[in-house]
């Protein structure tokens, strides 16, 4: 399909261990789950990035060298692909706690810090439901899942970063994005901006997380500052910045 749209980027199958790896000329990047990758990168490495910036609406921030993101919900690290292809250095922080889309971000943001955990309100073990295919997986149990397993969770103000300035904070957690923010009051005191996924994620019946997320961060000082209701994301700017 690449080649067919003239796309000059090239897909390449690594057999030996099992993935895939998606390159053009200035970024390679390595994915496991087929129907992720065509879902996501049929028309190429920039076009998602741009397609990223869009959900997140980050070109609403003035981004500098240096700035501390940090992604909670990484997947295999897309996030880094907006930044590569606008050439802004950052210093990224991608949290992801599946197992198979963890070892892709490991590698797709060398150079970077990277964690293998789950968010939550407390620091405790629980299910975890593993929907590679849609990009779904989730502490809270969806509709379709192909396989649960048990992993550690904890608080992101637990999380050791030693920042002083957070300048944005991504979160997309497929339905569990209230309880990572009840487990964040002190690292959104120093966070310039949140850009959250709230579409129709949690649980069994698919709720959106547009109310609890809004109530959470107005109470912890953000103020609403824009909405993609493609995607149904929001940006969030902190008031004491």
């Amino acid at each position: 399909m690449l080649f067919l749209k003239r796309n000059h980027d090239r897909l390449h199958y690594d057999e030996i261990q099992n993935r895939y790896i998606i390159k053009n000329s200035k970024k390679e990047l390595i994915f496991m789950n087929r129907n992720y990758g065509v879902d996501n990168y049929i028309n190429g490495l920039d076009n998602r990035a741009i397609e990223i910036g869009n959900a997140y609406m980050l070109n609403e921030i003035n981004f500098n060298k240096g700035d501390c993101i940090i992604d909670c919900g990484a997947n295999v690290g897309d996030l880094l692909l907006y930044f590569d292809f606008n050439k802004i250095y950052i210093d990224y922080i991608g949290i992801e706690p599946s197992l198979e889309e963890y070892s892709c971000l490991k590698e797709n943001a060398s150079g970077h810090k990277t964690l293998q955990i789950a968010l939550w309100n407390e620091e405790i073990e629980k299910k975890f439901y593993v929907d590679s295919d849609g990009a779904d997986s989730s502490l809270h149990m969806p509709a379709n899942f192909h396989n649960e397993i048990k992993v550690n969770c904890n608080r992101l103000d637990n999380l050791q970063f030693n920042k002083t300035h957070i300048k944005l904070l991504k979160l997309e957690a497929e339905g569990a994005e209230p309880e990572i923010i009840e487990g964040a009051s002190e690292i959104l005191k120093k966070t310039e901006f949140v850009s959250a996924d709230v579409g129709p994620e949690r649980g069994i019946n698919s709720l959106e997380t547009y109310g609890p997320v809004t109530d959470l961060l107005y109470k912890n000082n953000f103020r609403l500052i824009k909405i993609n209701t493609d995607r149904l994301s929001i940006l969030y700017k902190n008031n004491s910045f």
